[in-house]
């Protein structure tokens, strides 16, 4: 039987953590910040998710070879209203284990997921661990075939069952297709579906409907209009196809984020090299349920510049964490504020003379607010080398 690594850091003593609503001391109200977290090695931040009681706390998630500096683990920290860690664990084997994609499951369990070269059928794994509110690890779960898999997306059906969403290079005919699996509650596999054409195909994010249908966001070789273009299939409950699109230009597109407006309708969030910016912009394109485009705009400078993952406030306004090199000497976080109709409305950007990217953001309530005051971004930062987990919050616009 293959060990398996846990390393526990850090635990502020005395602190308890319980699934109720009791009034819990947390520290006075804070603004802006910009923090740092890591080990001597690289440890690159992926996602950052509202936790524990009133979602007051955060847990930050990624992967890192500080705990072993011949392979990466996955990282996860969580940390308090401040930014103070409260807890730092590592998950991983002998290889190298990435994590990719997490999903909150509002019932105090938390799933990550990726690759790892440390268990599985061979190559590379799907991999899939679900850890607690103490970050004690549940359960782990592999899926995969002789050559590689990779999970890049994670969402969970209203019975609790989830599907995940990634690559397949072991059961396609040829190159990567995209693959799903859905799963039982504890993570043992109901079925899997893969689709895809000649060239190299994927899926990275998923939203399920209340009917339990579901529309994966992807990128595609095989289809579209030239180059990678996103690529949308709205599927049933049992993963049969209703439909497929595609969306992009003569140039390349890549696929984050597919996300539920309030009106209803769907929102993406990606890069495109297309509309005269061959060296990537933000793009924001929304769609309503059938996959017809709404509207769609690019953002950013003559430089690179990517949108990574986008929230939406009350009054439908979206704010996008982004990376760019336009704005500075370096690549920077770049924080954009956009209309419901995509009109931009404000842009920022944070960073230092050091290489800063975001890929996650989350509305934040610190102190005693009880509305969103501030947003958190959540990536990296490299150093010259010493790359970091990097958190900052900042006031909303």
């Amino acid at each position: 039987m293959k060990s398996f690594r846990i390393a526990f850091l850090f635990l502020v003593p005395g602190m308890l953590f319980f699934g109720c609503s009791k009034d819990v001391a947390y520290p006075a109200a804070v603004g802006s910040f910009e923090k740092t977290y890591g080990g001597a090695g690289s440890d690159y931040g992926r996602s950052v998710s509202n936790y524990g009681p009133g979602g007051k706390e955060y847990l930050m998630a990624g992967y890192s070879n500080s705990a072993s500096v011949s392979n990466y683990d996955f990282l996860l920290i969580r940390a308090d209203s401040a930014g103070t860690v409260i807890w730092q664990k590592y998950y991983g084997g002998a290889g190298d284990d990435v994590l990719l994609a997490t999903a909150d499951l509002q019932d105090t369990t938390f799933l990550v997921a990726g690759y790892t070269q440390s268990f599985g059928a061979g190559g590379k794994d799907m991999y899939v661990i679900a850890v607690n509110t103490y970050g004690t690890m549940q359960w782990s779960h592999t899926y995969g075939g002789s050559a590689d898999e990779q999970c890049y997306g994670i969402a969970q059906f209203s019975n609790g069952q989830r599907l995940l969403t990634g690559t397949t290079q072991s059961f396609g005919a040829q190159g990567e297709d995209l693959y799903l699996v859905r799963t039982d509650w504890s993570g043992d596999t109901l079925w899997t579906k893969r689709y895809g054409g000649p060239m190299n195909d994927g899926g990275v994010n998923i939203h399920v409907f209340p009917d339990n249908s579901f529309m994966v966001l992807g990128y595609t070789n095989s289809f579209g209009n030239g180059d990678t273009d996103l690529w949308l299939l709205r599927c049933d409950a049992n993963g049969d196809t209703l439909w497929t699109k595609t969306i992009g230009t003569p140039g390349y597109e890549e696929p984050h984020q597919i996300k539920m407006t309030p009106d209803g309708n769907l929102l993406i969030t990606a890069h495109t090299a297309g509309f005269g910016h061959p060296e990537h912009n933000v793009y924001l394109v929304k769609i309503d349920m059938s996959g017809n485009i709404l509207w769609q705009n690019n953002y950013g400078g003559s430089q690179h510049d990517g949108g990574e993952w986008s929230v939406i406030a009350s009054d439908g306004s979206i704010y996008t964490a982004a990376r760019s090199m336009s704005f500075g000497n370096m690549q920077q976080m770049y924080l954009l504020h956009t209309s419901s109709g995509g009109g931009l409305m404000t842009e920022r950007n944070f960073g230092s003379h050091h290489d800063e990217a975001a890929h996650s953001i989350i509305f934040s309530s610190p102190g005693n607010f009880s509305s969103p005051s501030h947003l958190l971004l959540f990536g990296e930062r490299d150093a010259d080398g010493q790359v970091d987990f990097f958190l900052a919050q900042k006031p909303v616009d």
